[in-house]
C-alpha cells in the first residue's frame, strides 16, 4: 500500500533528522513540508496523467520523484531558520493567549472579591409595614431583591418605597425593573447618602405577600 510506503518514508526522515540533531519540534515541522509535497506531487500526478490510475501509483510515484530520507533531510535541514522562527511564533502567540486568559481571570476575580455586602433589612410581610435601617458612610450602594406575591397579578396593589435621609423617595415597585414578580434594584450615589432610610411596604388594601432583602455593598479592601 502507498500509504504504508508513505509512511515509512516519514518515519526514515524524521530518522535521519534526529541523526543530524535537530530537535523533536523541528523535526514534526520538516516531517510535515515533506508530506505536504508528497501530497501535492501526488495530486500532481494524477492530474497529469491521461490514464486512470490509482491512488496508491501516484503516491508510489510521488516518493520515486523525491529526494531518499537521508538527501531529503540534508535539504530540511537548511529550512532550520524557518522552523525556529515558526516555533518561537506559534510559542509566543500560545503563551499570549494563556497570559491574557489568566489577566483576565485574575481581573475577573478581583472585581468579584472586591466588594462585601452586609444585609441591611430582610423581612416577609403579607400588611403594610416599614423598617427603618442605617446605610454606613463606606456603602457604595444598595441592593434591593424582592419577591411580590399578588392576588389575580393585581401588580398595582402592592407598592414598595424607599425613603431617604434627604427626604429621597425612591418608588421600587410597581416600577420598570420589575420582572414579573421579582424586583432587582440597585441603588447608588447621588440618590444614596449615608444616613438612616426607610422601607415602606403599602399593600393598599389588598391581599399578597412580600419577602423582601437589602444588601448594603462596601468596599472589601
Amino acid at each position: 500500500m502507498a500509504s504504508l510506503d508513505v509512511l515509512d518514508y516519514q518515519a526514515g526522515l524524521d530518522a535521519e533528522l534526529a541523526r543530524a540533531g535537530l530537535p523533536a519540534a523541528y523535526r514534526r515541522q520538516a516531517v510535515k513540508e515533506a508530506r505536504r509535497i508528497v501530497d501535492a506531487m501526488a495530486f500532481r500526478f494524477a492530474v497529469l496523467d491521461e490514464r486512470p490510475l490509482p491512488e496508491d501509483l501516484d503516491y508510489l510515484r510521488a516518493l520515486e520523484a523525491v529526494k531518499a530520507p537521508a538527501a531529503a533531510a540534508q535539504v530540511l535541514l537548511r529550512r532550520r531558520p524557518v522552523y525556529a522562527r515558526v516555533r518561537r511564533r506559534r510559542l509566543t502567540t500560545t503563551y499570549g493567549v494563556l497570559l491574557f486568559l489568566a489577566l483576565a481571570i485574575g481581573g475577573l476575580a478581583y472585581v468579584v472579591t472586591s466588594e462585601e455586602s452586609v444585609t441591611l433589612a430582610e423581612f416577609s410581610a403579607t400588611r403594610s409595614t416599614n423598617h427603618t435601617f442605617v446605610v454606613a458612610e463606606n456603602m457604595t450602594r444598595l441592593y434591593v431583591d424582592a419577591t411580590v406575591l399578588h392576588p389575580d397579578d393585581a401588580v398595582a396593589g402592592v407598592a414598595i418605597f424607599l425613603n431617604g435621609p434627604e427626604g429621597q423617595v425612591v418608588q421600587l415597585w410597581p416600577s420598570g425593573d420589575a420582572r414579573n414578580n421579582y424586583l432587582r434594584r440597585n441603588i447608588a450615589p447621588p440618590t444614596l447618602t449615608p444616613g438612616e432610610w426607610t422601607v415602606l411596604v403599602d399593600f393598599n388594601s389588598g391581599g399578597g405577600s412580600v419577602h423582601l432583602t437589602i444588601l448594603g455593598v462596601r468596599p472589601a479592601r
